[in-house]
């Protein structure tokens, strides 16, 4: 999985059970082992739906799956990476020993085994790409901080290293990317520019109202009369400017998402049964996970009450609704026609009785 992965120690290489315990016990691997580009970067991630490749690559012997265009072979995922990760994947989830194919929890284990090394794979590819790099003092330097941060003696990030089946290379290892995913997170962000004056004017007039006006107050026994204030424009441009500024950086981040995704799911490919959703020659179902089982049987002894559409549903923004203020609009998602509205007369089409062609009505 990395240009020295034959040269790392193996612990737990080639073995089913690792060392378990708790899942409170394992809180730093949370950090370590979970924080991988960040919050969002995983729920996205994950959320990728998955097209069917057109032809799949020849998987080397031996391997479990293959990442093209990466840097060295960091892309090609050994059977002892797999299992490394199995192991660790266990752990986490505070099973004693990692499943065999066929046990109940085996699956959802090799999905995440899997997930984790593509995480790698693909992390690392990207910071290629951009040109992002880390040293290894920067590494170090990380370390030693989780190390405070988490363990109160050295002897207790050790006895967390024996339970999690990781060895000091993985640690590196996931250390590393986490600097790596920050660097590419900040090389997207500060790429955007800076709000346009125009850009800055319409917020202000479209936001006036509602942000930068406090109302006027009548006279009470309590209170004294204080009349409308507003804001000018150049006392809150700052303001103006860091909220737009943000705005922007989300958009840009989650389009950087959106084509990260796709671009490295059409470049991995898994051999046989470690095929997951994130490769290109998985093959998807069509069933949603979350429909009952009833909507995919011919005679269900009980009908469902509903199920999903077969199709995204899509949630264009309402017209109307898109402004400076909310870029994106109100999006509603669209719905079939309510059956009370079926029956209604469609609007006429064509020229009103007694108006002869070409005469506008």
């Amino acid at each position: 999985m990395s240009p020295d992965s034959t040269k790392r120690p193996t612990t737990g290489k080639g073995k089913r059970a690792g060392a378990g315990g708790p899942l409170s016990r394992l809180a730093p691997l949370q950090r370590l082992g979970l924080l991988v580009f960040g919050t969002l970067l995983i729920v996205l991630f994950l959320g990728f739906a998955v097209a069917v490749g057109l032809g799949d690559p020849s998987i080397p012997d031996g391997d479990v799956a293959l990442v093209e265009d990466t840097p060295a072979d960091i892309g090609e995922i050994s059977q002892a990476d797999y299992d490394r990760a199995l192991v660790q994947t266990a752990a986490r989830a505070g099973l004693r020993e990692a499943p065999r194919p066929g046990d109940a929890q085996y699956e959802d284990v090799k999905m995440a085994a899997m997930g984790d090394i593509l995480d790698a794979v693909w992390i690392q590819g990207e910071a290629d790409e951009l040109g992002v790099e880390v040293t290894q003092g920067e590494i170090d330097n990380e370390l030693a901080s989780i190390k405070r941060q988490n363990f109160r003696t050295e002897a207790e990030y050790r006895r967390f290293l024996r339970e999690s089946g990781f060895t000091e290379d993985d640690v590196d290892e996931r250390v590393k990317l986490q600097l790596l995913s920050t660097q590419i997170q900040q090389r997207i962000t500060e790429s955007v520019p800076e709000p346009s004056q125009d850009d800055v004017e319409d917020y202000y007039e479209a936001a006036k109202a509602t942000q930068f006006t406090t109302p006027a107050v009548r006279a009470s026994r309590d209170q004294r009369a204080r009349p409308e204030t507003v804001q000018p424009l150049e006392d809150v441009r700052s303001q103006i400017v860091s909220q737009l500024t943000q705005q922007a950086q989300q958009e840009a981040f989650a389009a950087f998402i959106e084509n990260y995704g796709s671009k490295w799911q059409s470049r991995t490919f898994c051999a046989e049964g470690f095929v997951i959703d994130r490769c290109d020659n998985f093959k998807p179902s069509g069933r949603s996970d979350a429909a009952p089982p009833a909507c995919y049987e011919a005679n269900p002894r009980t009908p469902p009450e509903a199920c999903p559409a077969p199709v995204q549903q899509l949630a264009p923004a309402l017209p109307g609704s898109v402004n400076p203020l909310t870029p994106q609009g109100q999006r509603l998602p669209q719905r079939p026609t309510p059956t009370g509205l079926r029956d209604t007369p469609a609007a006429p089409t064509g020229l009103p009785p007694g108006l002869p062609p070409g005469v506008a009505p």
